[in-house]
């Protein structure tokens, strides 16, 4: 490993700082390069977990929503703390998301959210990231949910479904068995619209939470099916123009279109007539100048698209 442009060396251990260099010859005096080599403190157990953010960041003392906590490298088995108290129920929806069940408080304030690795003990934490207040605090009323349309659909989610309820909050999540629901729209106080989550089949509760950290949720509410076939295509619209202002008698083409179609028009629902099962009608709500996003959800649940 030497050469007369440089000496190859396997370095000893060191504290992690900056050390002298010697390179010492029998008859020569020594040659010293000062703080020459610097030593990184060891990184033992993979890459560092962090946590960035946690929504929702406020919940009533006595707890129960899901939480959706967002970082990096968060590893498989992680436990999560709020406070000293650790989440019941934790789902690591990959290395980057994880939620956990707020636990209650027995006080108000704000706590630290940690997250534990049990096979490494490494960990990230939030400081102050979730507030817990008195629930006769609360600046409004929970959400209350009434029912989800449709009430089944295929385990690999993309559902575009319909929440009923009332005193929805903007800024609402949805969760289903943990899961957070994907493009949660708020339509009104009392309707959602939302893309099911990816689920294992069968029965899976519905749940509600505002950012405030109020909830309310529908036991076996949504029902996850595997093996189906998707059973409507959405082929095109026509006219595919018409006024701004609304008012324009459309048709939809497609096939498997069948009674308990469900419409939505850049996410919104709006009302359809089944004609037969290649052909519904509708006529256009106001929009905006410019393209609008069609879905059509049937009854058991498979979602056709037809955009621009």
């Amino acid at each position: 490993l030497s050469g007369s442009e440089g000496i190859g060396v396997l370095l000893p251990p060191g504290d992690p700082g900056s050390v002298d260099v010697t390179v010492q010859t029998p008859g020569f005096a020594d040659v010293v390069l000062k703080s020459g080599f610097s030593y990184n403190p060891a990184v033992s157990g993979g890459p560092k977990l962090a946590l960035v953010a946690i929504v929702p960041a406020h919940s009533p003392t006595t707890g129960g929503a899901w939480a959706i906590l967002k970082g990096a490298n968060l590893p498989l088995g992680s436990k999560v703390f709020f406070g000293s108290a650790e989440a019941k129920e934790v789902l690591v929806l990959g290395a980057d998301t994880v939620t956990a069940r707020i636990p209650p408080a027995s006080a108000a304030g704000a706590v630290d959210v940690s997250l534990v690795d049990p096979a490494s003990q490494a960990g990230a934490k939030l400081t102050n990231a979730l507030t817990y207040y008195d629930p006769k605090d609360a600046k409004g009323p929970p959400p209350k949910l009434d029912a989800i349309k449709p009430g089944i659909g295929p385990s690999q989610g993309g559902t575009m479904a319909l929440l009923e309820g009332k005193a929805f909050a903007e800024g609402a999540l949805v969760f289903f068995a943990g899961r957070p629901a994907n493009t949660v729209q708020r339509v009104s106080d009392l309707v959602l619209t939302l893309l099911t989550p990816a689920s294992p089949p069968g029965p899976t509760s519905v749940m509600g939470v505002h950012p405030d950290g109020q909830w309310s949720d529908l036991a076996d509410a949504f029902v996850y099916t595997a093996g189906a076939k998707p059973t409507l295509t959405l082929a095109g619209a026509l006219p595919g123009q018409g006024s701004a202002a609304g008012g324009t008698d459309v048709v939809l083409s497609g096939t498997g279109l069948a009674p308990g179609l469900l419409l939505f028009v850049d996410g919104a629902p709006h009302p359809i007539n089944v004609k037969t099962a290649k052909a519904a009608a509708l006529v256009t709500p106001p929009h905006a100048p410019g393209t609008a996003q069609v879905a059509l959800t049937s009854a058991d649940g498979w979602t056709a698209w037809l955009v621009g």
